[in-house]
């Protein structure tokens, strides 16, 4: 009998075995798991690396830092193969194509660029210090009436 066992919906006349929405939702939430996972390693190996910074506090700089840099490298490595860290690795490389797209500015448009911003700091210097002085002078001056 076609309408024997499995799960069925009779208005549409659709049915299906039991067994396969119950496995993929086992795959997703072990899926979905394992990237949790994998994270919480990563950061464990983060944290692991900073932890021997400080329990190495008598060694070594040189030995500290590399125990923070190995952290950061393992966590790295075990975070590249989840799925966020594959959307960042795309992400990244996709930052790369577009930043070689960009059309940068010469040499002498930078110096002129460069020059442009210190006159202009130059200036707002010079407007805010006489516009200090002045302001002082109204004050201790004119209307308290004190005298340097």
């Amino acid at each position: 009998n076609w309408q024997s066992g499995g799960l069925q919906n009779r208005r549409l006349g659709v049915r299906f075995p039991l067994p396969l929405p119950l496995i993929l939702c086992i795959c997703a939430i072990l899926i979905f798991m394992a990237d949790k996972l994998k994270f919480m390693l990563a950061l464990s190996l983060v944290v692991a690396g900073v932890a021997g910074f400080y329990l190495l506090g008598d060694k070594a700089m040189i030995l500290r830092v590399l125990s923070v840099l190995a952290g950061l490298g393992a966590g790295a490595a075990v975070a590249w193969y989840t799925a966020p860290g594959q959307r960042f690795f795309d992400f990244s490389q996709e930052a790369v194509v577009e930043t070689k797209k960009v059309v940068w500015p010469s040499r002498k448009e930078t110096m002129q660029t460069t020059g442009i911003v210190f006159a202009f700091v130059l200036a707002m210097a010079i407007v805010l210090w006489l516009t200090d002085k002045t302001l002082e002078w109204v004050l201790y001056d004119l209307v308290l009436g004190w005298k340097k």
